[in-house]
C-alpha cells in the first residue's frame, strides 16, 4: 500500500512536551537541561524540536530553547519555497562546535554557576551504554564552567518521555503498519534463488514509500539453514553480492520502521520448504546441537520432570 494520509503532530504537542520539560525540570531542581541527539539512534533532540539536526538542545527553565548543529545545511532546508508553511518548533538555531555553542548559551542565560541536567551522558541502546558524549566536546565545557553543576538525567528523561497522547499514538501506529506491509511483502517473495539484497530491498523500499525511515541498525536479516547470528547483513559494509536463499533456508529479519520520530520494531521469521523436523516440533526441550543443513535437529530427550510431550 502506499498511504493515502499522512497522520502528524500538532504544534500544541510542542508545548505540552515543552511543559512536561519544565515540570521535569522542577522536579529536578534543574535550571536547564542539555538534550544531546547527535548520531545516536534515540535521537533525544527530536522530543523538544520534532526535527534531527544530529545537535543538541540547550532548554531552559524560563525562555524559548536553543537548538545547536553542526552544519548550517541541517538549518538552510528550511528556506526552500516547499517548505515555508511549516512550522518549525525551534528558532533559535545556532551553528558551530557543540562544546563552544553549549558554553555560550549557558552564559547567555547566566547559568554559569548553576545546576544542569545533561541527556546523552549515558545510555540504555543498543551499543550506547556509554552515552553519546565525546571527550573533546565535555572537556571544552568543563573547562569553561567551572563553577556549574552537571547531573546525569539521561535514563530519567528517557523515562519522562514514554507516556504518549493518541496523536502520538496514531504515529506509532503508522509505523508499525508500514513494518507489517514490508513483512507481507517479504513473506510473497522469499523462494530458492532470491538474493538476500533484493529482499531487504523490497522491505526496505515499502516503508519509505509510505514517508518511513530506518533507525540503526536499520534491518537485521538473517539467511540460511544454520545461521545463529543477529546483524545487519555483512554486505551491507563489505559489499558483495549477498546470499542466495536455498531450499530448506530460514528467512528472518528485524524490521526498526520508523515515522514522526517514533520507532516500531517488528520480527519477521519464513521457513523456505523443505522445512527442519526441529522447526515444526514443540519447544518445551531446548534445542543442544544441529546436524549439517541436510539433517534434522537433535534434540534431548523430555526429562521425568519435563512438562512438554
Amino acid at each position: 500500500m502506499t498511504a493515502k494520509q499522512y497522520p502528524v503532530l500538532p504544534f500544541a504537542a510542542r508545548e505540552l512536551r515543552w511543559q512536561r520539560t519544565r515540570d521535569f525540570m522542577r522536579d529536578k531542581g534543574l535550571d536547564c537541561l542539555l538534550v544531546f541527539g547527535l548520531k545516536g539512534r534515540e535521537r533525544y533532540e527530536g522530543y523538544l524540536a520534532n526535527e534531527v539536526l544530529d545537535g543538541v538542545v540547550v532548554f531552559f527553565a524560563e525562555r524559548d530553547p536553543v537548538h545547536l548543529t553542526w552544519t548550517h545545511h541541517r538549518y538552510t532546508r528550511r528556506l526552500a519555497a516547499n517548505m515555508r508553511d511549516v512550522r518549525f518548533w525551534i528558532d533559535d538555531v545556532r551553528v558551530g562546535p557543540f562544546g563552544r555553542g553549549v558554553v555560550q548559551a549557558l552564559t547567555e542565560e547566566g547559568l554559569t554557576s548553576s545546576r544542569i541536567g545533561v541527556v546523552g551522558m549515558t545510555g540504555s541502546s543498543a551499543g550506547e551504554m556509554e552515552g553519546l558524549i565525546t571527550h573533546m566536546m565535555w572537556d571544552y565545557v568543563l573547562n569553561n564552567l567551572p563553577e556549574a553543576e552537571f547531573e546525569d538525567m539521561s535514563l530519567d528523561f528517557a523515562q519522562t518521555m514514554l507516556p504518549k497522547t493518541p496523536q502520538e499514538l496514531e504515529l506509532v501506529r503508522f509505523a508499525a503498519q508500514a513494518a507489517e506491509e514490508a513483512c507481507q511483502t517479504m513473506l510473497e517473495m522469499i523462494r530458492p534463488g532470491v538474493r538476500e539484497a533484493e529482499i531487504y530491498a523490497a522491505a526496505v523500499e515499502v516503508l519509505h514509500r509510505n514517508s518511513c525511515t530506518t533507525t540503526y541498525p536499520h534491518v537485521i536479516m538473517s539467511v540460511g539453514a544454520d545461521d545463529p547470528g543477529w546483524a545487519p547483513p555483512y554486505w551491507t559494509y563489505a559489499g558483495g553480492a549477498s546470499r542466495t536463499v536455498q531450499p530448506g533456508d530460514l528467512v528472518q529479519a528485524e524490521i526498526m520502521s520508523c515515522y514522526g520520530g517514533f520507532e516500531t520494531q517488528v520480527q519477521m521469521s519464513v521457513a523456505v520448504e523443505p522445512v527442519r523436523r526441529c522447526c515444526t516440533r514443540s519447544t518445551t526441550s531446548p534445542v543442544t546441537a544441529t546436524t549439517p543443513a541436510s539433517g534434522p535437529c537433535v534434540r534431548e530427550p523430555p526429562s521425568s520432570t519435563s512438562p512438554g510431550p
